[in-house]
């Protein structure tokens, strides 16, 4: 007959054992279920999902294309243009499109222009800074060197045009020829006319171009 202590090791010996058996049980239920859950997700998010890889594809193209270095030197173009803005001048990309930008051009104290607010767009190409922006007027222009359409007709943004150039100085050259056209390479003959001709029936023209930029959308 066993003695009461023998009795009892022996007894929690057992218990001990059951325990480590069903925590055995436990686990690989656990282990078995959890794996079998995933795998069935994983399936059935590449059957019914399979374009998945394709996306992530996508995403990666996108972050690289960001990082071309036409979109790296706009994003220093901006960055310089909002810590050091030039007077009477304003620029930012559109959203989420740092190639085209949104700008204005106040017109220059003491001149015809004066309290005018001149709206732009600069659209640029992965070409950039070795190919100047295309920059048009949206505002309704009267000048020699401005088109029809809005474009501009100016040496920096054709043949003079250098990878040195940001875009505060595009903005500052466009501000400059506003009270210094060109009339001898017009883009509007009859401005250039007016201009040569008639000053005075030119700087009423601008007045009432700069009017029309305080309504204009």
């Amino acid at each position: 007959m066993f003695s009461l202590p023998v009795t009892i090791a022996w007894t929690i010996n057992i218990i001990c054992s059951l325990i480590r058996t069903l925590s055995f049980l436990f686990s690989s239920f656990s282990y078995y279920c959890g794996h079998s859950i995933l795998n069935r997700t994983l399936h059935l998010s590449s059957s019914l999902f399979p374009s998945w890889s394709v996306n992530a594809d996508s995403i990666r193209f996108f972050v690289a294309t960001m990082s071309t270095p036409a979109r790296k030197r706009l994003m220093r173009d901006f960055k310089r243009l909002q810590q050091d803005p030039p007077a009477g001048i304003s620029g930012a990309p559109q959203d989420n499109n740092i190639m085209l930008w949104n700008a204005v051009i106040f017109g220059p104290d003491d001149t015809p222009w004066d309290g005018g607010t001149f709206k732009l767009t600069l659209q640029f190409t992965e070409d950039y800074p070795n190919k100047p922006p295309t920059v048009r007027f949206v505002s309704r222009m009267f000048h020699p060197n401005i088109y029809a359409d809005g474009s501009i007709c100016l040496d920096i943004l054709q043949n003079k045009w250098s990878p040195i150039y940001e875009v505060s100085a595009i903005l500052t050259s466009i501000q400059s020829l506003l009270c210094d056209p060109n009339p001898d390479s017009p883009a509007n003959s009859e401005a250039a006319r007016m201009f040569t001709e008639s000053r005075r029936e030119y700087n009423r023209r601008l007045r009432e171009i700069v009017e029309q930029s305080w309504t204009a959308d």
